[in-house]
């Protein structure tokens, strides 16, 4: 059985090993020209040089073959991050604490330049702010400092802030997180 790494050896382990191993261009390329119809139909299939879906699914399945566990020894688990723009959308690979995979949605509050746990409420309900501290897995420092691995733009380790921001420079949009059964 192979030993599991620590978040730094993961970290290292995708700068070094998964990174080269896209070798279409970083970001849009002329196989998303093909890929995208075909994907409406037959869903994502893991693959380096694919779209954000499918290299984000090869990282989490080379991971496991790599390590048989999608764990670090040292508390983090192997997921996903999806950023959900107004327009846009785009998702990667993130190291979750083992004790915070669960499926969670986040926003920026602007007025307090602090993130918080996206909830829904039937609409006949008043206006609430939206819980964080007493529902979400991670507060504003746990959830930012989370490491970002986003194969499609060949991007090295980042912490979620920096991705984020790479996404949307004002930081709107949805985060959600989760591990893969949660997206699936």
């Amino acid at each position: 059985m192979a030993q599991l790494p620590t978040l730094d050896d993961a970290r290292k382990w995708f700068a070094e090993k998964i990174i080269p191993l896209r070798t279409t261009w970083s970001g849009v390329s002329y196989n998303r020209m093909w890929k995208t119809p075909q994907r409406l139909f037959t869903g994502n299939d893991e693959d380096p040089n694919g779209l954000c879906g499918d290299t984000s699914l090869f990282v989490i399945e080379e991971y496991y073959r790599q390590f048989k566990d999608y764990r670090t020894s040292d508390g983090y688990v192997i997921g996903l991050v999806l950023w959900d723009g107004v327009v846009l959308n785009h998702i990667a690979n993130v190291m979750l604490r083992q004790n915070g995979t669960r499926k969670e949605r986040y926003f920026l509050d602007s007025a307090k330049q602090e993130v918080r746990l996206f909830t829904t409420q039937p609409p006949t309900m008043r206006p609430v702010k939206p819980a964080f501290r007493s529902f979400g897995q991670y507060n504003n420092a746990s959830l930012l400092t989370l490491w970002v691995f986003d194969l499609y733009y060949k991007a090295p380790p980042q912490t979620l802030a920096s991705w984020w921001t790479g996404r949307d420079s004002s930081r709107d949009g949805i985060i959600t997180i989760g591990d893969l059964p949660a997206f699936t």
